[in-house]
C-alpha cells in the first residue's frame, strides 16, 4: 500500500509556514496517479500559497510494486546518515508480498530507471555491467574530445538500440548503444547477473559494475572481447 503524511514547510523565501502531503510509500500497481507524480517529479515540488515561489524537496520514498515483486528506495544522500536502514525499510514493505528485487539508490533519476528496467523485465545488474563496459569503452577512444560519461541512466530500448541519458559535469547527452551487447551479458555471464535473493536492499549502480569487473578477471576479459 502507498503512504501519506502531512509535513510542514517553510518557504526559504517568505518564511511562510504551511502543511504539505508527502508519500513515503508509493504502491504503483494500487496508487497509478501516485506513481505518475512520482515518476514526473511533481511529488517532489511545492508551491508557497503565501508568495508562490516553487520549491522542490527531497526526501526518502520507497516505490515498490509487489506484483512484480520489486521495491526500490530512493534515500538522498543527505539524508543517508540518519538512516536505521533495515528496520525502517522493512517497515515500509507489504508484509504480505514476496520481494525477489530490493534495491537502494542516492539519485532521483536512478528511482525512476529502476522503476523503468523492473516494469520491462530487464535485469540491472547486466545493464550495469552494459553500461560499465560502454563508458570503459568510450574512454579507450584515441579522440582527445571524445564524450566520456559520469554517469548514464537508461531510458528505452527500440528497435535494437539501448537509449541512454549521459551526464557529465553540466553537460547532458543522449546516446545509444546495440541492445545485443546487454542481451549477450545476460546469456553469458550468468553468474554474474543472477539474482542472489532478497533478504535486504542493496546498491546496484556504475560501482558495483566496476568493482565486480575488478574482482572478476575473467569476466572482464569475457565482456571485452564481446563488446
Amino acid at each position: 500500500m502507498s503512504i501519506r503524511i502531512k509535513e510542514k514547510v517553510t518557504c526559504p523565501k517568505c518564511g511562510f509556514q504551511y502543511e504539505i502531503e508527502c508519500a513515503p510509500a508509493v504502491d504503483g500497481a494500487k496508487d497509478p496517479d501516485l506513481k505518475e507524480r512520482l515518476l514526473s517529479g511533481d511529488a517532489f515540488v511545492t508551491v508557497c500559497p503565501s508568495c508562490s515561489v516553487t520549491t522542490r524537496l527531497v526526501y526518502p520514498v520507497m516505490y515498490h510494486d509487489p506484483g512484480r515483486g520489486f521495491a526500490v528506495y530512493f534515500l538522498p544522500r543527505v539524508e543517508q546518515e540518519k538512516l536505521e536502514r533495515d528496520d525502517t525499510l522493512n517497515g515500509l514493505l507489504d508484509p504480505a508480498a514476496s520481494y525477489s528485487r530490493l534495491r537502494l539508490v542516492d539519485d532521483y533519476s536512478h528511482l525512476c530507471e529502476k522503476i523503468r528496467l523492473f516494469e520491462l523485465g530487464l535485469n540491472d545488474r547486466a545493464m550495469e555491467l552494459f553500461k560499465a563496459c560502454t563508458a570503459l569503452s568510450m574512454m579507450g577512444q584515441e579522440k582527445t574530445d571524445a564524450f566520456v560519461p559520469d554517469s548514464m541512466v537508461f531510458e528505452e530500448e527500440s528497435e535494437g538500440r539501448m537509449r541512454f541519458t549521459c551526464a557529465r559535469g553540466e553537460e547532458n547527452k543522449q546516446l545509444t548503444a546495440p541492445a545485443g551487447f546487454y542481451h549477450t551479458i545476460v546469456e553469458s555471464a550468468p553468474s554474474a547477473v543472477k539474482e542472489g535473493g532478497a533478504e535486504q536492499f542493496v546498491m546496484i549502480d556504475m560501482l558495483w559494475a566496476l568493482n565486480a569487473l575488478k574482482d572478476q578477471n575473467s569476466l572482464m576479459k569475457q565482456l571485452r572481447d564481446l563488446h
